[in-house]
């Protein structure tokens, strides 16, 4: 359970900090921003086990995220690793 924990909050945790840090700094520019986030395709392909899941949360937060910031010209990118 100790190793779920540490990957979700690295990946989910990282995820959500990240954006909420730079979030305020995005909507206050004209211009909006962008945002890069990157992931594992263990998300995209939906393995089991914790990494996937982990990786699976991190494409629903990146999103989540991308929706939120749409209204203040803001883009949210993906970038997914792995050989598919």
């Amino acid at each position: 359970m100790e190793l779920y924990e540490q990957m979700m909050s690295v990946n989910y945790l990282g995820t959500l900090y990240s954006a909420m840090a730079v979030a305020p700094l995005m909507k206050q520019q004209s211009s909006g921003g962008r945002l890069m986030f990157v992931s594992s395709l263990a998300g995209l392909a939906g393995k089991e086990g914790g990494r996937g899941q982990a990786c699976f949360v991190v494409l629903r937060t990146v999103q989540y995220i991308t929706v939120i910031l749409a209204k203040s010209y803001c883009t949210v990118l993906c970038l997914y690793l792995g050989i598919w």
